[in-house]
């Protein structure tokens, strides 16, 4: 096509191919079934986003699945670390241990008898 003596060429434009899972790519899938297989799907998200080179079409599910994984991570060890906690507490009641750290100096030794 001439456009006032000068040739004018039109880009032909690229086609990327089409992302799998209904053009969302498999990252937003890993994150989305995350929510229902406990999680294990964003550490397989997050293993790829760190070791596999992909499209960067893609790389944002992946990205979700890294900050769910550190999210969930840091739940899970504030609950984990709470839940020792009250379990301490629990078999302090039971074992009825006094949980003073003064009151261990305190004790009177057993005498063997």
């Amino acid at each position: 096509m001439l456009f006032e003596g000068f040739p004018v060429e039109e880009p032909v434009p690229l086609r990327q191919p089409r992302l799998p899972v209904c053009g969302l790519g498999m990252g937003w899938l890993l994150f989305f079934l995350g929510f229902f297989f406990g999680g294990i799907p964003w550490y397989v998200g997050t293993f790829i986003l760190l070791c596999v080179k992909v499209d960067y079409r893609e790389k944002a599910g992946y990205l979700a699945c890294a900050i769910a994984v550190s999210f969930s991570f840091s739940f899970l060890f504030a609950y984990g670390f709470f839940e020792c906690l009250s379990c301490l507490a629990l078999l302090s009641i039971v074992l009825d241990i006094d949980t003073n750290p003064s009151a261990f100096c305190k004790r009177k030794k057993f005498r063997n008898s």
